[in-house]
């Protein structure tokens, strides 16, 4: 009888761990004090480049939301000891689509960017609303990326 617990115990438990094993267990704090989430490379609407090399590269981008300016980070996990983030110059990323969702009213917005070099910024003044999921939609060395970024107004 205890075996047969035993053996259900252990069989009931996930034991093998699967998911993308380039990212550290921890990643580092936000360069720039905001909220930073992975951006999925996406083949579709992917120009041609080197599938391979795009999957290697670990972009996240980093959301800040003070005094009613949003401001976009695009970052690179660097891959010497995945210690820090590099910040990509806009002029390396094109940005596709930037739209931001009120959940709690389910109002989507799209988003114009002002670009600088090494940021994004958009003016918060006239969107109402506390919480928004950001969906970033950019191109980096060939490579389709998406992510979403969850900001509050503080």
């Amino acid at each position: 009888m205890k075996i047969l617990i035993l053996g259900l115990i252990l069989t009931s438990m996930n034991s093998f761990g699967h998911g993308d094993h380039h990212i550290p267990g921890s990643i580092p704090a936000a360069p720039h004090g905001g909220v930073v989430k992975e951006a999925v490379h996406q083949h579709a609407g992917s120009a041609k480049h080197d599938h391979g090399k795009a999957n290697k590269k670990e972009v996240f981008y980093e959301a800040v939301l003070k005094n009613n300016l949003l401001t976009i980070y695009v970052l690179e996990l660097s891959t010497h000891g995945y210690q820090s983030f590099l910040t990509i110059k806009t002029s390396d990323v094109k940005i596709k689509s930037m739209e931001a969702l009120n959940p709690r009213k389910k109002k989507s917005y799209k988003l114009a960017p002002n670009t600088s070099k090494s940021n994004y910024t958009v003016d918060f003044s006239k969107i109402k609303g506390r919480r928004f999921i950001i969906t970033i939609s950019a191109l980096y060395a060939g490579a389709n990326y998406v992510g979403k970024v969850q900001v509050e107004r503080k």
